[in-house]
């Protein structure tokens, strides 16, 4: 497997639009190349063929660079050299002490309704913290302060840029026009932002789509050869049925309720309309499981769990912690911390006793039943643990108590570690406030890494990245490139634990209620995330209506499918992820062949099997797995008595 990732290592090289020529550098170094002092993680990477932004600098600031908010338009920027470098640079002083003052550059050869990709070279000087929050956005409203969902518009993950190194930022972006604004800037109002080169890529759709499927013919499908046999010699050719009944790739809904347990109504949408091959339990947390000191309920957890095993869906085990005030954390947890609090008590060690007690009855609940189980969710945002607690020393503790209470059972349950706006977005909030941190590929890689550093064995086993995609926060190439660096940066492998695309006025702002863009964008989120080789699972959230909160089918901006109520019928979303379903499975209806076997290329998961000999005679249905290659070209062979 690792050989077949190396060759399919998501570099889009070969997707670059190589009709479009580079613009000419006319200076004597290619800006574009890896500089001399590259900051220790950043990626090398030269841009692919078709760059259409100017970067010669040897005649002062190229066609299209400037300044925005700079005290000083101009000169505004100003071109500066290390000896190794030459760059643009926006000095602290036209900076002005404003974090959205910075380089920008206007682009006018863009290809309207493509997705293009992005690379700058990019340095900090003069700034207060080795690693920065940096803002790499787009669109006509770059010259208005702030990110909105009106833009500016996210080009990159919120990117970490370091001081007196260079760091290669990667982004993608699709451009409504052929000319628009890019800038590059920082949470740092005092220091030097210099940019040493830009490369923006139009990527031709057609060899986009051809890369994806190539990729995903590649990572999720094998050879397969069925031999069959009638009282030990090979059969004289028939027709055969090769029919998916679960597939191998874990599709799931992140939030299943514990309605399907009773109610084969709701279990049939799970199993047979979504086709789950994976499930997760959704208000099965903390608060749910324990509404008072000593008062517990695990009763629904474990029903579940029944349910879920008695069909053979693997299961992904209800979050150990969720670090959200008002959801994540119990009542009674909170009103306890807050009177030891008063009292001038240990409300440190308090906590912390809290957590362990809850990681160790809800990993003795899952009883070594859960594929996977997150701990602390979304804990890098500033809230309850990291605010009340003891900081990462609590987080980590969440993290050991957990491992040790499921090793203590004899189970080794994989750990998730999951966060979301890591990929997606790039909002941002400077000065960091209540409204929680700026999380980037880079911040969450680190918090993984220092987890796994502890000395407590492997505490995190699975990198966990929500993606709650809106038309104005979209780039499926962007969320792809913040997945590859979190997987390159851990060794993990990626699993999306929430993916919607919201196009409603639920739970975010007001968006046109236009079910087909939902299709088109959820469509290109899912062929992105799916041929890349690092995701291995895909939880989906809010495919129907809530049964709280207002919620219903007129207002629900993500659901896929209608309500109970209205019979789980699918919207122009819910119907395309039907049809991309579809795609990636494999069904072989009367299929004729000559000999004793038959062959396909399918996609990995467990089938039905009905042969028919010559005479018209079925066998019984057999079941079979087709599992990934052992190597690139491998086939699987199996042989059943017919």
């Amino acid at each position: 497997m690792a050989a077949l990732k190396g060759a399919l290592s998501f570099s889009l090289l070969a997707l670059s639009l190589s009709a479009l020529a580079a613009v000419a550098v006319g200076q004597s170094f290619d800006p574009l190349t890896p500089p001399g002092n590259v900051c220790p993680g950043s990626s090398t990477e030269y841009p692919p063929p078709g760059n259409i932004v100017a970067n010669g600098f040897d005649n002062g600031v190229p066609a299209g660079w400037f300044c925005p908010f700079c005290k000083d338009p101009n000169p505004g920027l100003v071109i500066q050299s290390d000896g190794t470098s030459t760059y643009a640079a926006a000095t602290a002083d036209n900076r002005g002490g404003s974090e959205d003052a910075g380089v920008g550059i206007q682009v006018d050869n863009l290809v309207p309704g493509w997705s293009h990709l992005f690379y700058a070279w990019v340095r900090l000087t003069g700034a207060a913290s080795q690693k920065n929050y940096g803002v790499i956005v787009r669109g006509r409203a770059v010259l208005i302060q702030g990110t909105f969902e009106g833009g500016p518009y996210c080009m990159a993950p919120v990117a970490q840029i370091q001081n007196d190194c260079w760091t290669l930022v990667k982004g993608a972006f699709t451009p409504p026009t052929n000319s628009d604004l890019l800038r590059i800037s920082a949470e740092d109002r005092g220091a030097n932002i210099h940019v040493r080169g830009v490369a923006v890529i139009p990527v031709d759709p057609n060899a986009l789509r051809a890369q994806q499927n190539a990729q995903i013919d590649a990572l999720r499908k094998a050879n397969v050869q069925i031999n069959f046999q009638r009282n030990g010699a090979p059969v004289s050719g028939g027709t055969v049925d090769f029919t998916t009944v679960r597939s191998g790739f874990p599709w799931g809904l992140q939030d299943v309720d514990y309605g399907v347990t009773y109610d084969a109504y709701q279990a049939n949408f799970v199993t047979n309309i979504f086709r789950s091959s994976v499930v997760s339990q959704g208000n099965a947390g903390w608060p749910a499981t324990e509404s008072g000191d000593n008062i517990y309920d695990y009763g629904l957890i474990l029903n579940f769990i029944r349910w879920a095993q008695g069909l053979g869906l693997p299961i992904i085990g209800p979050q150990v912690t969720w670090d959200d005030l008002e959801n994540g954390i119990p009542q009674w947890v909170q009103s306890s911390i807050a009177a030891t609090q008063a009292n001038g008590g240990d409300a440190v060690s308090l906590l912390d006793y809290y957590i362990s007690q809850r990681s160790t009855r809800a990993m003795n609940t899952g009883g070594g039943s859960y594929t996977a189980v997150t701990v602390d969710n979304e804990g890098i945002h500033k809230t309850y643990i990291p605010n009340v607690g003891g900081g990462i020393d609590s987080i980590t503790k969440n993290f050991i108590a957990t491992r040790s209470a499921d090793n203590a059972a004899g189970h080794n349950t994989p750990i998730i570690y999951n966060e979301y706006n890591v990929g997606e977005g790039c909002y941002y909030n400077f000065p960091l406030d209540a409204y929680g941190d700026p999380v980037s590929p880079e911040v969450l890689a680190e918090r993984i890494n220092y987890l796994n550093s502890r000395g407590q064995g492997q505490l995190v086993n699975i990198a966990g990245l929500q993606f709650q995609v809106t038309p104005n926060q979209r780039e499926d190439q962007r969320m792809s490139i913040a997945v590859s660096k979190v997987a390159e940066a851990t060794g993990l492998p990626v699993h999306i634990t929430e993916l919607n695309v919201n196009v409603g006025n639920s739970f975010v702002g007001n968006y046109n209620f236009d079910r087909n863009l939902q299709a088109d964008i959820l469509e290109s989120t899912l062929r992105q995330l799916f041929s890349n080789p690092h995701v291995t699972t895909i939880l989906f959230q809010h495919v129907i209506p809530y049964p709280y909160g207002g919620d219903n089918d007129a207002v629900c901006g993500p659901c896929l499918f209608t309500s109970p109520q209205a019979g789980y019928q699918p919207n122009a979303a819910g119907q395309r992820y039907l049809a991309l379903r579809d795609e990636w499975s494999t069904n072989v209806v009367n299929y004729s062949f000559n000999g004793g076997s038959a062959g396909f290329r399918a996609f990995l998961g467990t089938y039905a099997v009905t042969y028919t000999d010559p005479s018209g005679n079925k066998s019984p249905t057999q079941y079979i797995t087709v599992n990934p290659d052992a190597f690139p070209g491998a086939t699987q062979f199996v042989t059943l008595d017919v």
